[in-house]
This record gives C-alpha cells, structure tokens and sequence, in this order.
C-alpha cells in the first residue's frame, strides 16, 4: 500500500526531514551558450508568472516579500486592434486616503471610467517561491516506498493578485506570524473567475526549513530587491501625451458591466 502524503509539519524532527528539504542543484551557465527548450532563456527577466496550469491543479508557494515588498499599481487595460494591453494609470492617488484621487482624475481614468472592463484597477506584484514538484492535486509531497521525501524542486516567480487576491492571503497569516511564514496554495475557483488561496503549512515553509536550500533560494532572490522586475509586470508606463494618443485610437465603450474586479487576478 502506498505511503500517505506527507508534509513537513507531519515528519518528526530529525527523521527524514532532510530528505524533504534537500537542494536542488540548478544549473548555471558558462558562457553564453543556451539549450532549445531553456525556461531561464524563454522567460521575461527570468521570472515567469506563477498560477495554476489547469482548473483542477493546485500550486504551492510561498512568498518572498522578505527580499522585496509586494510592488502595487492601478492598471488600465486598453483595448486595441482586437487586443487589450496593460498600461499604469497616470492618475495621482493617496494611499492613506482609500487611494482618492489627488487633484483631477488623468486623461486615462476621464476616458476608461466609464466601463468595468477598462476602469482603473489595483494590481499587486508579489515575488514568491513555487514549488515545482509539489503533488498538482492536493500541493503536498508524497513519500516513496521507503518513506522518504523526495528533494524540493523549485523556481522563483512571480504572483499577479487583484485586491481581493492580496487580502484573501493576508488574512491566511496568524497572530504573532508574517506573510513569509508559511506555505499555501492557489487553485482555481470552482465558477472558475478568479483564485482560492489555501493554507498548505502548519508552520514555516518548506524551503525554509532546510539552511542550505535558504541559501540557495536567497542568493537568487536578492537580483530583484530592486522591485523593477516585479514593477515591469504592473503595465507599461507612458506619457500623457502618448496615453492621449492611444486613447484617440482605442475602442472603448462607455457603461459597460464586465468584471475586471473578479479577474483582475487571472
């Protein structure tokens, strides 16, 4: 009979654990050649977006906001020739006032306000560990026959959150916890708009439970301190007079009743 699915907070300290948490050894290059098929190569600034693969899977993650804090923008997506593109709204909010407007609103809200599809958005980019071999069905980890763990797998991306996405994994932290503390997964929702964001770990991710996997996770963590790679991901900025343009040859429709707040993070 198979061995039950195992998490870290289930295996007794000292037993096995390091087989749990062993390190992945991730290849580097030497020079400048590169492999057909290579992820590192085919992604944009080396981070790809993290979110479930089908309906029915489940990722397991952790955040990295130790090494950066969430970036947050609101965000417009124009629609275009056939095709909706993200851009930053050129509007000046206050954050310590419910982000009211600072002064009157820029051309793009005057415009875009008017239709749910195409009104200002809040989007949060957040840095954050997946687990690449965790069990797509339930985000744990399975032992073999000989009850071991296998090593963790693992890449660092990124997670696009709507407001709603980024308070339902606030409130997953607990009394005297921050957010980096624990494992959780996200699935798709059962009307398929928008994600669950589900608890994983009873304490500290898995990644962080082992010194030499920290380690390893820290050191390439830190090229994005910097939040540019995550900011780069919250649309593209223009000048007003560029946005003026974009807006004269944009198909926007006023009073429309779509549903950005639910898919803002899809």
């Amino acid at each position: 009979m198979p061995a039950a699915e195992l998490d870290i907070d289930d295996i007794e300290v000292g037993h096995k654990a390091t087989s749990a948490t062993a390190t992945s050894t991730k290849a580097t290059a030497s020079d400048l050649s590169v492999d057909w098929g290579d992820e590192d190569a085919m992604s944009r600034d080396g981070l790809d977006r993290i979110k479930p693969t089908d309906d029915k899977a489940k990722v397991r993650c952790a955040v990295l906001t130790d090494f950066v804090k969430p970036q947050v923008a609101w965000k417009h997506y124009i629609p275009k020739d056939g095709k909706k593109g993200g851009y930053r709204c050129l509007s000046k909010r206050d954050k310590k006032k419910k982000w009211a407007f600072v002064g009157a609103p820029a051309c793009c809200c005057q415009k875009l306000n008017g239709n749910n599809d195409t009104q200002a958005t809040l989007e949060f980019a957040v840095l954050c560990l997946k687990y690449i071999n965790a069990d797509v069905t339930t985000g744990g980890y399975k032992p073999d026959a000989n009850g071991d763990i296998p090593p963790i797998r693992w890449e660092i991306g990124w997670l696009k959150l709507s407001r709603a996405g980024f308070k339902a994994i606030s409130e997953l932290v607990l009394e005297g916890e921050t957010a980096e503390d624990f494992d959780f997964t996200i699935s798709v929702k059962e009307n398929t708009i928008g994600y669950d964001y589900k608890r994983k770990s009873k304490g500290l991710p898995l990644f962080r439970t082992n010194p030499e996997l920290l380690a390893e996770v820290k050191a390439e963590a830190a090229q994005y301190a910097d939040g540019i790679a995550l900011q780069k991901n919250l649309g593209r900025l223009i000048t007003e007079i560029d946005m003026k343009a974009l807006l004269a040859g944009a198909s926007v429709a006023t009073g429309g009743k779509g549903n950005i707040d639910d898919t803002g993070d899809l």
